[in-house]
């Protein structure tokens, strides 16, 4: 496995662990109340996260009425902010989140808290399906203007034919990746925001996920999170150059 540069200063704005769930029809909303108390003391500040949906009868159907809808909604877990802002965790009846927005300090740091609370919530609600993890990181790197290309800090990006007027003011690319040997997915986005006096705001999206059925083998969940990771590292580290590395340091 490659080993990449650990930075000072990482362009880590967001980091988030997930994990998405079917609950036991046991389970109710007041189990995860329940499990909120516990960590209250950590993560004092508590918001209900609500869910909205309905159905629509469709023609064809001998018992459907066209037109007719049926709303439904209801609070389906809660979230749950830490004292400084810096940590957020949702338990939820479709699943678990763990937010750690700056300052990031470390993946070992990360990855071990993620752990400890994904392990409150399994014990506490008992998933009766887990079939899918991921792991993101939104980085925001200020990129020294002027610059001529974009192929100066960052290899993937958006190229303009050419003939054409090189500069963009605006733009918003996303895309799919699969690694077989890994057997996992990205979704990477990568934007603009208006420059900010010398810099201009670059944000680098990473989204990547596993789906598999962990039902029986919690443990595996935490081992595939490393290969995220690596996926994560490999997309991050080879569409920079080293000219945006000296940015971080």
């Amino acid at each position: 496995m490659a080993e990449y540069e650990i930075f000072p200063n990482p362009p880590i704005a967001e980091a988030v662990i997930d994990i998405r769930t079917i609950l036991p029809d046991s389970i109710s909303i007041t189990d995860i109340d329940y499990l909120c108390q516990k960590v209250e003391d950590r993560f004092p500040k508590k918001s209900a996260k609500n869910f909205f949906g309905g159905k629509i009868k469709v023609p064809g159907n001998e018992n459907s009425d066209f037109g007719f809808v049926q709303s439904e909604s209801g609070i389906i877990g809660y979230i749950l902010i830490s004292e400084d802002e810096s940590e957020i965790v949702q338990f939820r009846m479709d699943g678990f989140t763990y937010n750690k927005l700056r300052p990031y300090q470390t993946w070992n740091l990360f990855y071990e808290k993620g752990h400890e609370l994904w392990e409150l919530y399994l014990k506490a609600v008992k998933p009766s399906e887990i079939r899918r993890i991921g792991l993101r990181y939104i980085n925001h790197i200020k990129l020294p203007l002027p610059f001529n290309d974009f192929n100066e800090y960052i290899l993937t990006n958006p190229r303009i034919a050419e003939g054409l007027v090189q500069g963009i003011s605006s733009f918003f690319m996303r895309f799919v990746m699969a690694d077989p040997e890994l057997k996992c997915h990205a979704v990477v986005t990568q934007t603009i925001e208006p420059h900010q006096d010398d810099t201009l705001p670059f944000i680098f999206d990473i989204d990547v996920f596993k789906e598999k059925d962990y039902t029986t083998n919690t443990d595996q969940i935490w081992i595939d999170f490393k290969d995220l990771k690596k996926f994560k590292n490999d997309i991050f580290f080879k569409s920079i150059t080293d000219k945006t590395k000296e940015l971080f340091k």
